[in-house]
């Protein structure tokens, strides 16, 4: 055998062990996500049910509602002096993210986001905002409710 083809046949073993090491890292990877997603799920469904009544208490009755209609599907509505508005909040485990719609008066869509989860640098499951910037379950949640209240 030549000179090049031992050289060869190493560079394409090489090459091959590298792409199946970034495939099992990838796989590795979403695995995680996969299990800590649900959990990071149920954290902003906690989190919208406390700013929920933490609000209702300020205002001294309840202008907001949150009625979980399935573990992977909540709705909340408001009622408020210019009407009623209703927001779905859906989690997609296959996708890892989360869908917030919100309705005007009339029904319509006004406000709907796609909020994806991510593994961040220590290896945990992290949500963000279309903008891609990270926000805790707590800040997603107030997002959320902007959105519902109409103020976004």
């Amino acid at each position: 055998m030549s000179n090049w083809a031992v050289s060869a046949a190493a560079k394409l073993v090489e090459q091959e062990n590298m792409i199946a090491e970034t495939w099992s890292r990838a796989l590795q990877r979403h695995q995680m996500l996969a299990g800590q997603a649900p959990g990071l799920w149920v954290a902003i469904r906690e989190a919208l049910q406390a700013q929920i009544q933490a609000f209702n208490e300020c205002v001294g009755k309840e202008v907001v509602h949150l009625a979980p209609t399935t573990e992977d599907k909540l709705t909340a509505s408001s009622r408020t002096e210019i009407g009623r508005r209703s927001m779905t909040a859906v989690f997609d485990a296959k996708t890892s993210s989360i869908l917030s719609t919100a309705y005007s008066l009339d029904g319509e869509v006004d406000f709907q986001e796609r909020y994806v989860m991510a593994l961040n640098f220590q290896d945990n499951a992290a949500i963000a905002t279309p903008s891609g910037v990270e926000r805790t379950p707590e800040q997603l949640a107030a997002h959320m409710l902007d959105g519902l209240m109409g103020w976004k």
